[in-house]
């Protein structure tokens, strides 16, 4: 017997989820017990149809008068059955049809229940694809937003080291001014420097010529003076 809803036991549901959420291992083991229930119901509803089937015909048969069912016999027809065959078939139809309004109510309660678990399945996968869908929109925007600090950050540091470099090269041709800057006036000052170590030699020699004492590192004024005091007193 087919079961209901177009579904199968122990087959799956076309949820129609595609290929973002798949159905839990839970999911699978509950639909496939409640299935289980549903197909059991079905085939004891089935026999049970199958047995009321027969008892109908148990009772058709019954009431035929039996020479109609095996021929006649020396051209006498027998008698009809026994009340009590009758009335046995009889509680036996009641008790079959209780037992299957009892199944039917079952199973009608049983697909009810199945109806009521995928209608909140499908409820629930709703809300699970929506919010997957909202987290992944977050998360996009998460990633978007870091890549975008990352590049800043990226092209922060790359002007930096410009900076970097050309305050270096700066600095570099400033040493080199410096550099270029005491040696011009190295060489301005030389022919000055050497004027004068020739007047402290033209100097040293005249004093050594007079006799005074030879020039000390102090300056020329001082030197004058002494020479002034050793003429002074060479004269007295």
């Amino acid at each position: 017997m087919a079961a209901p809803n177009g579904m199968q036991p122990g087959g799956g549901a076309p949820y129609g989820l595609g290929s973002a959420i798949m159905p839990s291992a839970g999911h699978h083991q509950d639909m496939a017990h409640v299935w289980g229930l549903v197909e059991q119901l079905s085939g004891i509803l089935h026999e049970n149809r199958e047995r009321w089937e027969e008892l109908q015909s148990g009772i058709a048969r019954a009431q035929i008068p039996q020479g109609t069912q095996n021929g006649e016999s020396n051209g006498e027809a027998n008698g009809p059955p026994p009340e009590e065959t009758i009335a046995e078939l009889q509680t036996k139809l009641v008790e079959a049809e209780r037992k299957i309004e009892t199944l039917a109510a079952a199973y009608k309660d049983q697909a009810h229940l199945v109806t009521e678990y995928e209608n909140g399945f499908h409820e629930m996968v709703k809300l699970l694809r929506d919010r997957y869908n909202e987290r992944s929109t977050e998360i996009n925007g998460i990633h978007t937003y870091y890549h975008q600090l990352l590049l800043a950050s990226r092209n922060e540091t790359l002007q930096a080291q410009l900076t970097h470099q050309a305050w270096q090269a700066s600095l570099s041709r400033v040493s080199e001014g410096v550099r270029s800057a005491y040696k011009e006036k190295s060489e301005q000052s030389l022919p000055y420097l050497r004027k004068i170590a020739a007047l402290k030699e033209e100097n040293r020699l005249l004093r050594q010529k007079v006799g005074w004492n030879p020039p000390s590192d102090s300056s020329g004024d001082e030197d004058e003076g002494e020479g002034e005091g050793e003429v002074s007193g060479r004269g007295r």
